[in-house]
């Protein structure tokens, strides 16, 4: 564990840790590569049981955070001040992420007969396809 100080004109601290579990170990070009992670919950030495339970629970929380991200890819940008348009556009991009999600279900079961880790139909792809399908000509 180490300490880091976020700004020099203010004491605040947080704790870096790293991942023992072999399981959250990554490969890459035949080199093991650690998942640090940040905290600002004190843990001593002694609590490497709690680093661990901390780092799955983080875990979890980069998959909510990447979809918030992805879910940004969708929204058509607006500069309209009227809350029916922006809320419509807000409902109408969550409905498409939806629909990219399940389209990645359906993909990820057709061809490996289980349900990918990752998406195998990326935003950008299928934001074309749709466009593509949906445009008039």
């Amino acid at each position: 564990m180490a300490n880091a100080q976020l700004n020099k004109d203010i004491q605040e601290f947080f704790d870096i840790l790293m991942s023992l579990d072999l399981d959250h170990t990554k490969k890459m070009n035949d080199r093991e590569l650690k998942i640090p992670f940040a905290t600002n919950i004190k843990i001593t030495q002694n609590e490497v049981c709690l680093a661990e339970k901390l780092f799955n629970l983080y875990s979890k929380r980069w998959g909510i955070e990447t979809s918030y991200r992805v879910k940004k890819a969708f929204r058509p940008k607006t500069t309209s001040k009227n809350y029916i348009v922006r809320l419509f556009y807000f409902l109408f991009s969550t409905l498409v992420y939806n629909l990219w999600i399940i389209v990645n279900i359906i993909v990820g079961n057709s061809l490996m007969k289980k349900l990918p880790e990752k998406p195998l139909v990326t935003a950008k792809l299928f934001g074309t396809v749709l466009y593509l399908i949906i445009e008039p000509t």
